[in-house]
């Protein structure tokens, strides 16, 4: 018989003490057996560390560690992997990942929570929403980014982001949200969500002061937003020059809200967390910003098991949606890698970037080299610059001050593989890969045991919705403008314990429910039509 939940709960928080993963290696972190029939007000934090591939966790740990005495947070918490590819490429983008694991169905690359034929898919936010749960969202990159908007919007193409914050003004269905974008938020829908009852805050005291009114009543209804466009990288971050919060912070504050907030103590919530920035800095091949962003993902992810922990009905799964940037720890054939200039970088390459296009219109050939030079060694632990590299910067400084439009993008990247050099580090794109992921869960086993082995990214869809006994299907159909009450075939069927999601592709368009058929749960390999390679995904 199983033992009592409080004697469960209580001995799973004495384990977490004793073996802290940063204070020493635990043998193993724990989930734990609890009675289904206790499991009321079921909840589920989704954790998406964004372009984080397997190798990233390395990089991390090392970092934090390069003796290999210390542990991340998220290490014990291992549970599997996870297939990544879309509908139209085996390299997805995050706006078709982000749906698959907010839907349960594959779509195209840019669709952000429709279908192959561009129609809304219901989500798993959508669906917990509709059940009177306590919803919401928590990010580093713009709040109508690729990720977070495939949870709470639906439209043909990521890029009108202007388009996905009106979505989220006049749905007003989301009791908080944070992160950064406030540019695409217009005067007319922030008032909006004033008349919503929601407060915005715009800064770390306002959120700190939004806490202390709120935390003991439980009040839940904010947008946080936080820069014009994504919130600073954490290793700029830190020096203090913007007064934002960093992600941990940010959780901490929501999740000391949330545990009085009497909706989610009877209904349970859904939070989605994303450590944005990580693919960001993976497209400049940044190494050092790349593994400071795991290293913050990393330290929410302790806020986060110290809540799973003391909540016994709280689940936590945590998967990124793809790879970026094809990094590798040592190259050419050298046994070697260095953590430690990594580790010294007190400024990421997009910040090094900035700074030198400040002063653009004031530069010769000359002087943008040498600014170039002193921007690296002063804020990195490279203090050489190699012949190599000097050839490199000074060709494109010289296309740089010849042409006032030639955009300093390449220069960020060189900036970032130079840098990288030091550490002895590789890359082998700007781009995204297509490697599996990384899958970590904790919880309740009735949770955690369907977390292990290998996965197709709509699946972690269905462990979720499975879990919290919610129902997409008529989230869908109310979104295409059926009842659900009176049409039942409307939308493919999925099998919640399918290893394969439905492929939604299969699904007649039809322009009644009833012409509707039900899909194949078959995943059809991709084709890919075209070797023009896609530069525009994040």
């Amino acid at each position: 018989m199983l033992a009592k939940v409080s004697t469960l709960v209580a001995a799973s928080l004495a384990l977490c003490n004793a073996f802290d993963p940063v204070d020493g290696r635990p043998n193993v972190d724990f989930d734990y057996e609890i009675d289904e029939d206790k499991l009321k007000s079921r909840s589920v934090i989704m954790m998406i560390p964004d372009g984080t591939g397997p190798n990233i966790w390395a990089l991390a740990r090392n970092m934090v560690d390069p003796t290999h005495k210390k542990m991340l947070h998220i290490d014990p918490l291992f549970r599997g992997s996870v297939q990544t590819f879309s509908n139209t490429s085996l390299i997805t983008d995050s706006a078709s990942s982000a749906t698959a694991y907010a839907t349960g169905f594959k779509t195209y690359d840019a669709g952000i929570g429709v279908d192959m034929e561009k129609r809304p898919l219901g989500t798993i936010l959508e669906a917990a929403q509709a059940r009177g749960m306590v919803v919401g969202m928590i990010v580093t990159s713009r709040v109508t980014h690729a990720t977070p908007a495939s949870f709470a919007a639906h439209i043909h193409s990521r890029s009108l982001e202007n388009d996905i914050a009106d979505q989220y003004c006049a749905n007003a269905n989301l009791d908080f949200l944070l992160g950064g974008g406030k540019r695409h938020f217009s005067d007319a829908c922030l008032a909006k969500l004033k008349a919503a009852g929601y407060t915005i805050t715009l800064d770390k005291d306002e959120l700190a002061a939004y806490r202390k009114t709120n935390e003991a009543n439980g009040t839940l209804r904010m947008f946080g937003l936080y820069q014009k466009s994504h919130m600073s990288y954490e290793v700029d971050r830190i020096r203090g020059e913007t007064n934002e919060p960093s992600l941990s912070e940010m959780t901490e504050h929501i999740f000391a809200i949330l545990k009085n907030n009497k909706r989610a103590q009877k209904h349970g919530f859904f939070v989605m967390i994303e450590g944005s920035r990580v693919d960001h800095a993976g497209h400049s091949n940044d190494a050092g910003t790349m593994g400071k962003e795991a290293i913050e993902f990393d330290n929410t992810v302790s806020v986060v098991k110290q809540f799973v922990y003391s909540n016994p009905n709280v689940a936590m799964i945590s998967a990124a949606d793809h790879g970026t940037g094809g990094i590798t720890l040592g190259h050419d054939g050298v046994y070697k890698w260095e953590p430690e200039p990594l580790v010294k970088q007190v400024m990421s390459t997009e910040g090094m970037e900035a700074l030198f296009s400040s002063d653009r219109a004031t530069y010769t050939e000359e002087t943008a080299l040498q600014k170039v030079k002193d921007l690296i060694t002063q804020n990195s632990a490279t203090k050489e610059i190699t012949k190599e590299w000097d050839a490199i910067f000074a060709a494109e400084v010289k296309q740089i001050v010849a042409n006032a439009e030639y955009s300093t993008s390449k220069l960020l990247i060189y900036m970032g593989q130079c840098i990288s050099q030091t550490a002895f580090i590789a890359w082998t794109t700007i781009g995204h890969v297509g490697t599996d992921v990384n899958l970590y869960c904790a919880g309740p086993s009735v949770f955690t045991r369907r977390c292990n082995g290998n996965h197709d990214n709509t699946h972690l869809n269905h462990i979720m919705t499975n879990y919290l006994n919610l129902d997409l299907q008529s989230i869908t159909l109310k979104l295409r403008g059926y009842n659900p009450n009176d049409i039942q075939t409307a939308i493919p069927t999925v099998t919640p314990n399918a290893t394969n999601a439905t492929n939604a592709t299969n699904a007649t368009n039809a322009t009644n429910a009833t012409n509707v058929t039900n899909a194949s749960n078959t995943i059809t390999t991709p084709t890919i039509t075209s070797a023009t390679p896609v530069t525009t995904k994040a």
